[in-house]
């Protein structure tokens, strides 16, 4: 069961369909490869979370600090794993909810308090709303169920608990929680979300799934068989808007971000070896953009000024992380060699800055780029986070 807290502090969220700087869920902060929140902006700065702790980093000085001002804390120095949840910029023991989300100027992070009763363990999973500088935090939302993932846009909280559950939304002003996307009603066997995203006045999300029970069996037992992928647009109450379905293969479709308040994807056909870039406009028309992929595997990112192309020839070319810059008009600016490695990700950030995370087996290591200098093709790797 859920719970409220009382959580209604009077804000006015804005329900128009365009960007909404401070309530809006910031899409461009999530991770190239899985979709988790590391970074986001904040005020006069960004906030981090790496190693199961939050960081501010000051936007002028680039310099990263533990989001806590508790005296004689050691925060992510302290070895004494007792006293790790005392930190205020300590997140979560559990790896897989260590989301958060900087919204309406406060921070709110997602806390496992599970615990055990004898042999018996008893799920919490609470959600916590703090200042910007991390005090007074208290809690806002709580269910007996691990929440897998969860976003927050325009005063909701959006959540699983599984891959293969339903979406809830719960209201920070209502204090009202309701299912607003059922997998079970897609027609479906074993339909899968893969990803969430909010923008503007809709929710984006990413389902995969089988025909039947026969054709995940036979997948199963190493048949040769892809699910179909789909795109589903949703409004935010959990009205169904529209539903994009890959027109080359089934498992080609791939969210790819959003160009002048359209939706960008591409569709491929790795058998054919053949992708293609879509943009969905607000009226519902998919339209065939005049891209062209050298190759099948290639990543596609856009900003308000950059295009960013990581190249890849092969599958096993994807753990490569050069990314080719381009303006707007498609002209080269310059390349960015970024360390290798499949688990490492890309932020595509703010007008001001992309990041970049790596993770390796020497380390963790969180880069930032200065945007302001990429215009005159110069793309230094600043280091504002390394440890081994």
């Amino acid at each position: 069961m859920a719970g409220s807290f009382g959580c209604n502090n009077g804000t006015k969220y804005i329900t128009s369909n365009t960007f909404v700087e401070n309530q809006d869920y910031q899409y461009s902060f999530s991770g190239s490869s899985t979709g988790n929140i590391t970074v986001q902006k904040g005020n006069n700065g960004y906030y981090f979370s790496l190693n199961n702790f939050l960081y501010f980093v000051d936007e002028k000085t680039l310099n990263a600090t533990p989001l806590c001002n508790k005296v004689n804390c050691l925060h992510d120095k302290e070895t004494d794993q007792s006293k790790l949840a005392e930190c205020n910029a300590y997140l979560s023991d559990n790896l897989l909810n260590t989301d958060y989300y900087f919204i309406n100027k406060k921070l709110y992070k997602l806390i496992d308090e599970s615990y055990f009763e004898g042999n018996k363990l008893i799920v919490i999973n609470s959600i916590y709303e703090a200042q910007s500088d991390g005090t007074q935090s208290k809690k806002i939302f709580s269910i007996n169920k691990q929440i897998k993932r969860w976003i927050m846009h325009r005063g909701m909280i959006y959540y699983t608990t599984d891959a293969n559950s339903n979406v809830e939304s719960y209201s920070l002003e209502s204090q009202n929680t309701k299912v607003c996307f059922n997998l079970d009603n897609l027609g479906l066997y074993n339909p899968e979300l893969s990803n969430m995203i909010a923008y503007e006045n809709n929710m984006y999300y990413c389902v995969s799934g089988y025909k039947d029970e026969k054709e995940f069996n036979d997948m199963l037992d190493g048949a040769d068989i892809s699910p179909f992928e789909y795109i589903f647009i949703y409004t935010p109450d959990g009205e169904e808007e529209y539903t994009l379905s890959s027109k080359l293969s089934r498992n080609g479709i791939v969210f790819q971000g959003f160009l002048d308040d359209n939706m960008l994807y591409t569709d491929a056909d790795y058998d054919e070896k053949v992708k293609n870039l879509y943009l969905f406009d607000k009226n519902g028309k998919s339209i065939k953009l005049n891209y062209k992929f050298k190759n099948i595997y290639d990543l596609y990112y856009e900003d308000d000024s950059f295009v960013y192309i990581r190249s890849a020839k092969t599958i096993d070319d994807i753990e490569r992380n050069e990314y080719d810059v381009y303006d707007k008009k498609g002209n080269y600016i310059t390349s960015i060699d970024f360390p290798d490695g499949f688990s490492n990700e890309f932020f595509m950030g703010d007008n001001k800055y992309l990041f970049y995370l790596e993770n390796s087996e020497q380390g963790t290591n969180l880069f930032c780029i200065d945007k302001g200098n990429l215009k005159n093709g110069y793309a230094e790797l600043k280091i504002i986070y390394s440890k081994n």
